[in-house]
């Protein structure tokens, strides 16, 4: 998911509404803190990461990785497209636009580390790690010479340490030979992720 400003009001703008710094990152800290009052998420998103970046054609912009359980929520382009409203209408109040990525990506190929993702799913699993993750933690260079360092450009979630037993029925380890190719066998568990991959999801 990318959160975008307008570009009447992208910082730099040469006009008197565009926002400052403060404004943008303000803006982005109450996203985070209002994360669990989403429509349709039920609560909080498992975890998040989130990274700022600078370009000179998009300004200052957000790329969101949101994991959501994916044992109570399968409408993964739904709940992408409620964050990015969410963003647009509460949180930016009208000056913000989106970009879902979940609703553009061939959500099938075993390259695209995004939508639903099982634990079982290897090929997924290492989209995942490799091209998602990978994208969202690569240094920003050009950000770095205009956005001062008071400012994060990368920001986390931490998971919360799990108390008392695992409730439900215990992870079978699979032998690499025991896996089918995706869409032969039942995937459990899988885990709902909307977010952004840049140039290697993007349309």
């Amino acid at each position: 998911m990318d959160l975008h400003i307008a570009k009447e009001y992208e910082w730099g703008a040469a006009n008197m509404h565009a926002l400052s710094l403060e404004e943008l990152f303000a803006q982005r800290a109450e996203f985070i803190r209002r994360l669990s009052s989403i429509p349709g998420f039920n609560g909080a998103p498992l975890g998040y990461i989130i990274k700022s970046e600078y370009q000179l054609r998009r300004s200052l912009h957000h790329h969101v990785l949101l994991i959501i359980d994916g044992n109570a929520h399968w409408q993964h382009i739904e709940l992408a497209k409620a964050v990015g409203e969410f963003w647009v209408n509460v949180i930016t109040k009208g000056m913000g636009t989106y970009y879902n990525v979940n609703m553009h990506t061939d959500l099938d190929s075993p390259d695209c580390g995004i939508g639903i993702v099982s634990a079982y799913d290897i090929p997924k699993v290492e989209a995942l790690k490799t091209k998602v993750i990978a994208y969202l933690c690569k240094p920003d260079y050009l950000a770095r010479l205009v956005i001062p360092r008071r400012h994060r450009l990368f920001v986390k979630s931490v998971a919360v340490p799990l108390r008392g037993p695992k409730l439900g029925r215990p992870r079978k380890q699979l032998a690499a030979e025991d896996l089918l190719p995706p869409g032969e066998i039942a995937l459990p568990s899988p885990v709902s992720i909307a977010c952004d991959a840049g140039n290697v999801l993007e349309k």
